[in-house]
């Protein structure tokens, strides 16, 4: 066990996506927290399990209310960008049904 990683979430994580070009840990599930910052189910970490403020993804609208937005699967395309699978409706205002694609000047992804 690493001590010095230290995140933790008020939900739980379905999924998680380790991004080889700077280390930093994708993480999805069902949760509005994470490291007590309010997060929409997919956030990411630094090394130290610290929050990575500058990947922002927000206004998720849920499909049920009561359990929020769930992400249960992230998997990197050849040209960076992400696809997340899981249980929602928008992502970031816009419409879609389980499945998006994020850009990857959306979250930094690697150059």
């Amino acid at each position: 066990v690493d001590a010095t990683f230290n995140a933790e979430t008020d939900g739980w994580v379905g999924g998680d996506l380790l991004q080889e070009f700077d280390g930093k840990l994708l993480v999805a599930g069902i949760y509005t927290s994470l490291t007590g910052t309010p997060r929409g189910s997919l956030a990411r970490l630094n090394l130290d399990g610290s929050l990575d403020t500058t990947f922002v993804t927000t206004n998720y609208a849920d499909r049920d209310a009561g359990y929020g937005t769930h992400f249960y699967t992230i998997d990197p395309t050849p040209d960076g960008d992400l696809m997340v699978g899981g249980w929602f409706t928008n992502v970031n205002g816009q419409a879609y049904n389980n499945i998006v694609r994020i850009e990857n000047d959306t979250y930094t992804g690697p150059a």
